[in-house]
């Protein structure tokens, strides 16, 4: 069966399992993916820890973002020439489909190609930075063009790969992280 993460208390690290479940069949307007490496931030700590602006509905619960795959299944509403493309998540609330694991259950209107000339590593790295800077920037924000700002800092999911990680070695990913909460950039969790 594949592995995937879990948060079993909302302890932080040390509520996390490795847990092994059955390969999920996705819902009407979700696709499936095999996960290729996928993003760590500090959302998803705040999530395992239930200090984050969307709550654990329930346990053991999946969490995180930011992956890349190919996709392998597609659920009944979802065109099939998805299937076998090679994609990237956007961010989004994942609700009850987290996708830190070995396959992962997106909902379709959440999903883009990865770019060709990246890696793995580099795909699962973008989408964070760009759509955290449009939301704040523009939506929030409402920059103009002919505007100029500073930005003064880059971290967390804002913020270049710093480290990358083999998935069984999380809780080493997490443990760096705590480490330079102030200084790092974005953890890449690689599934072989």
């Amino acid at each position: 069966m594949p592995k995937v993460l879990r948060i079993h208390q909302p302890i932080g690290v040390d509520g996390l399992r490795m847990d092994e479940v059955p390969m999920a069949v996705p819902p009407e307007n979700y696709v499936r993916i095999q996960v290729s490496a996928c993003g760590l931030n500090w959302g998803d700590v705040d999530y395992m820890q239930d200090n984050y602006s969307e709550s654990l509905s329930e346990l053991p619960a999946r969490y995180g973002g930011d992956t890349v795959g190919i996709v392998d299944a597609v659920g009944t509403a979802v065109d099939s020439s998805w299937l076998g493309q090679r994609v990237c998540s956007i961010p989004y609330f994942y609700g009850p489909h987290g996708e830190h694991g070995a396959f992962a259950l997106i909902d379709q209107n959440y999903i883009l190609p990865a770019y060709e000339g990246f890696t793995d590593i580099e795909a699962a790295s973008v989408w964070g930075q760009y759509t955290t800077a449009y939301f704040g920037l523009i939506k929030q924000g409402k920059l103009e063009t002919g505007q100029n700002i500073l930005i003064s800092a880059a971290t967390s999911t804002a913020a270049i790969v710093d480290r990358t990680y083999s998935f069984e070695d999380y809780k080493q990913a997490y443990a760096y992280m705590g480490a330079k909460r102030e200084s790092h950039g974005k953890i890449i969790l690689t599934i072989d």
